[in-house]
């Protein structure tokens, strides 16, 4: 059923929000046909280019409204629309569109802000690095230059509407301060607020804010915060998390901290063979296949997805044995075996049956294989679940923006993983991006 509706002036923004929705856990669309031919409702949330970055006010107002009116016909609960991250194109042309097609009761929340991207905003002046955005050289775009980083005047100079400001002293203070300030500008009459924002945290403030007030609210954003809005306004809606834990650590400790997962989660594992992940010939692709198909399979009905090489009982594995049956050093046989764990494990992440939030890997190899194998190019690190077990975010790659705890095999007690896949969900369920 259709909850979101993204509408962007461009392609690109369209996917890039698409894919922070997808990996919240919504199916995601971006649509590249006519929206009324487009079967809407078997999707959570819908992405819409409009093109209209580069258009005449009014083309991009007549599209604006065709896609507006189609959107809410097919039942979308929150419309948001995606800027670009330096406030050029028709701003405050498509808000009038969007706000004029949702009525009187619709109120525009405005934030250019995307830390990641180095966007931030004060006293309503957008940054780009720390530089006033009209003195970069994105106000040199000849089809759309900047003259002004004052964003309410930005909006203002094309909107029918005044524009109200909510400045970062007031966001640094509290949810309830911010709440306050909207409704403040709500009874003074204004259907758009502009609002200052330096932080993810400070963005995720203003969406819980917006979340807890009964108006039906635009978020008007390059993406942050429309992604932390709708997750908090739709939390009653939303799926459990979905994560992969990845464990191919052989140690008595690893044993024992799987058999309690598996027995406090219920989690059917996929337990795959080392013995045939170390032979380097066809029994190792079978292998891995069946383990990739098994993990997908449970995908379907399972929010843990657990896949080890690690059997109940099982025997040490002989890498020496194996060294002189393959002629191939020890290290490049254990290289085979992680590295082996590691595709099933990307595999099954990317071809899941509905969104994987968040991966646990257990012993550095093993995490280490998972991150090559993705492209990843770096672990952008957050927090400590327990000594030698990080929580962070994966970086670049297939894989990127997944959340991520990784630990040593050797690393806790009988109870780490638990611990380790509570403090991923909570991570994951409180919506933190970096």
């Amino acid at each position: 059923m259709l909850k979101i509706a993204v509408i962007s002036d461009d392609l690109t923004g369209a996917n890039a929000t698409g894919v922070s929705l997808y990996n919240q856990g919504f199916s995601t669309a971006t649509v590249l046909t006519e929206p009324e031919n487009f079967p809407m409702t078997k999707y959570d949330a819908i992405c819409f280019n409009t093109d209209t970055r580069y258009v005449s006010k009014e083309i991009a107002r007549e599209r604006i409204e065709i896609v507006t009116k189609v959107l809410l016909d097919k039942g979308a609960e929150i419309i948001c629309k995606r800027i670009d991250s330096t406030v050029r194109g028709n701003i405050g042309v498509e808000i009038d569109a969007i706000l004029s097609c949702m009525g009187e009761g619709a109120i525009a929340i405005v934030v250019p802000s995307y830390p990641q991207s180095g966007r931030t905003m004060i006293g309503g002046y957008l940054l780009l690095n720390g530089t006033p955005v009209q003195e970069t050289e994105v106000a040199k775009d000849p089809i759309s230059p900047l003259k002004q980083s004052f964003v309410p005047k930005i909006i203002e100079m094309q909107s029918t509407r005044k524009a109200a400001l909510i400045e970062i002293e007031t966001v640094l203070q509290s949810e309830e301060e911010v709440k306050s300030a909207i409704l403040v500008h709500i009874n003074e009459g204004y259907q758009i607020i502009v609002i200052d924002a330096i932080t993810q945290e400070q963005i995720d403030r203003i969406a819980l804010s917006m979340a807890s007030l009964p108006f039906s609210f635009v978020p008007v954003d390059p993406g942050p915060l429309s992604v932390s809005y709708v997750k908090r306004k739709l939390r009653s809606t939303m799926k459990e998390p979905k994560i992969v834990l990845s464990i191919g650590s052989c140690t008595s400790l690893s044993a024992n901290q799987i058999k309690n997962c598996i027995k406090a989660f219920n989690i059917k594992p996929v337990y795959v063979s080392p013995f045939e992940l170390a032979n380097n010939n066809e029994s190792r692709e079978d292998e891995i296949n069946r383990a990739i198909k098994l993990g997908i399979e449970r995908s379907k009905e399972e929010n843990i997805i657990l896949i080890t090489t690690l059997f109940p009982g099982q025997e040490m594995l002989d890498l020496k044995a194996l060294i002189s049956d393959q002629h191939l050093s020890e290290e490049s046989v254990a290289k085979l075996i992680t590295n082996s764990l590691a595709e099933i494990t990307l595999q099954v992440i990317q071809n899941s049956h509905s969104a994987i939030n968040g991966c646990f890997s257990s012993g550095g190899d093993v995490t280490s294989s998972l991150c090559e194998c993705a492209q990843t190019t770096c672990i952008e690190l957050h927090d400590e679940v327990v000594p030698l077990a990080a929580y962070g975010k994966l970086i670049g790659g297939n894989l990127d923006g997944m959340h991520i705890v990784t630990k040593g095999g050797m690393v806790g007690n009988e109870k780490t993983i638990i611990e380790c896949v509570n403090f991923l969900n909570r991570k994951i369920d409180q919506g933190l991006s970096i």
